[in-house]
């Protein structure tokens, strides 16, 4: 096994476990939250829509080559500006550049990582000025996570060389048996795809993107209008196959390390909810939409919900979902749901469109599906987790007409 292999895999399978660690810290009254850590979230409408300054594209400009007040402004929003998407793999959500303004090593670092996955290349190589400890590396990691599906398809490990990184594509691996956390300790490496051969399947993303939008959105759409094409799209495009109610977000970990976010786009299928939630997450960050993944914890499925899903409706007394800041007000939107729902009523009959019933709740019409207390509602977030903060939930007031 490769040097730093396990320690890197712990890292990345992590990622899966922010239910639970949430949901245990949402007990946890040991925690100190630290207020100043994260974005304030309650501002203005005219505070939200006014002209953000921009930097040119980093992908036409090496990372290290952009001052550290450039490195942390949203990418050029080019859909925005001239009407034609442009898929960019370095476009990091805004609330992200926000939480790292004081520390732009983080987000320069990560950019860097996330052209080299894009390209496909076999390693990357920080400035030897740039000195990282575990926890900032660990935040990297975070910042790739929330960014882009391809986190999925990338083994990034240490080496024997300071400041050099190797990567690995589509890995395919033996797990041992699972500590009481349910993550397998021993890790066994059996096979990994070539980068020609991740090439393709990136490009192949790249172009699926890339199409949906230029396709099905134009620029001079609302973003309610945007999000509302984009939810409706991927729920009717990939269907929800899961082995168990019990586990309708969780991903396994065969399918998380080995790149099956990326595969079940094309396979038209996906074996969890937070598969939808991460794609559709990635779409509006793509857009400059703001989406915020969020988890309830201590609630419970209404009877109402039972009584339309039956059988297929989950067995959780924790939820995750997003939370959306469209044209300036935030909204609820619960894609998994939508996803089980669609297939329940519809079972793949050609031409069938899913009802939005989830798209644009406001919190009252949220607690009619799932109902939990607003002081349960935690961002799913593992880097707010790791530093011992969770952030304040926006309310939603209002349910979206976006008909």
């Amino acid at each position: 096994m490769k040097k730093g292999m396990k320690r890197n895999i712990s890292r990345i399978i992590s990622f899966m476990m922010v239910f639970t660690l949430l949901s245990a810290y949402g007990c946890n009254k040991g925690k100190t939250i630290d207020p100043d850590f994260y974005p304030t979230q309650n501002v203005s409408e005219e505070e939200t829509i006014k002209e953000e300054k921009t930097v040119e594209n980093i992908t036409k400009i090496a990372p290290d080559q952009v001052s550290d007040e450039d490195i942390l402004k949203p990418e050029k929003n080019t859909f925005r500006e001239t009407g034609k998407y442009e898929y960019n793999p370095v476009v990091i959500p805004d609330w992200i550049l926000k939480m790292f303004e004081n520390d732009p090593k983080i987000i320069r670092v990560a950019k860097q990582a996330l052209i080299a996955i894009n390209n496909c290349e076999t390693e990357f190589v920080l400035d030897e000025d740039i000195k990282l400890t575990q926890e900032e590396m660990d935040y990297v990691f975070g910042v790739i996570y929330y960014s882009t599906p391809l986190y999925a398809v990338a083994g990034v490990y240490e080496t024997d060389k300071p400041n050099v990184y190797n990567i690995s594509y589509f890995q395919e691996f033996v797990l041992g048996e699972e500590d009481e956390n349910g993550v397998a300790q021993d890790v066994q490496l059996v096979g990994e795809a070539s980068p020609e051969e991740a090439k393709e399947i990136v490009e192949a993303f790249q172009e699926y993107v890339t199409e949906t939008i230029n396709n099905n959105l134009t620029s001079d759409m609302t973003e309610r209008e945007m999000a509302s094409i984009l939810y409706k799209k991927i729920v009717t495009d990939i269907a929800l196959e899961v082995e168990n109610t019990e586990n309708y977000q969780g991903l396994s970990q065969e399918s998380f390390i080995s790149g099956g976010m990326i595969k079940g786009i094309f396979d038209k299928k996906y074996t969890s909810g937070g598969e939808f939630v991460r794609l559709y997450s990635f779409f509006l960050t793509q857009l400059h939409i703001e989406s915020r993944e969020v988890l309830g914890t201590s609630g419970f499925f209404t009877e109402e919900l039972k009584s339309e899903l039956r059988d297929a409706v989950p067995i959780s007394y924790y939820w995750g979902w997003q939370v959306l800041q469209l044209d300036g007000e935030y909204f609820n939107c619960d894609i998994t749901l939508e996803a089980i729902a669609f297939k329940e009523r519809y079972q793949g009959a050609e031409g069938a469109e899913p009802d939005m019933i989830y798209f644009g709740m406001s919190d009252k019409k949220r607690s009619e599906s799932y109902k939990v207390g607003k002081s349960s509602v935690y961002y799913n977030d593992v880097i707010l987790y790791n530093t011992g903060s969770i952030g304040t939930v926006p309310n939603c007031p209002n349910d979206l007409d976006f008909h």
